[in-house]
């Protein structure tokens, strides 16, 4: 069973992708910032990371930033998603896929796409 990592400081939307998640049959682990998320990031090594860009406290880009510093390699795969911001979203997901995630989401999305980009990304 595949672990994935959800960084979304939106609790609702963050419930609602793990519930899922759950669904599908994934393992989840949840963190609302780029804070939380690296430290269960280097705790419990997920698969698959899906982050929000936008967050208080530490926000994807700095996740990020950390998480491709830190290792000099990423261990797992990394789904971007965004909904807007003060330099907007596609933005923002631009500057993730330049860092090295392997797929961004621009929010709203649907899950079936998510769900499609999770598998393969898992294979």
């Amino acid at each position: 069973m595949s672990k994935i990592l959800i960084i979304d400081d939106d609790i609702s939307f963050n419930n609602f992708l793990r519930d899922y998640l759950e669904l599908h049959e994934y393992m989840v682990i949840s963190a609302f910032d780029g804070i939380q998320g690296f430290r269960l990031y280097k705790s419990e090594e997920p698969d698959l990371i899906i982050t929000d860009l936008v967050m208080p406290n530490e926000d994807g880009l700095g996740f990020l930033s950390k998480l491709f510093n830190n290792k000099n390699e990423k261990t797992c795969k990394i789904i971007a998603m965004s909904g807007g911001g003060q330099i907007g979203g596609e933005e923002y997901l631009n500057l993730a896929k330049a860092m090295g995630v392997d797929k961004i989401f621009q929010k709203p999305f649907p899950m079936r796409e998510l769900q499609k980009g999770i598998e393969a990304l898992l294979v």
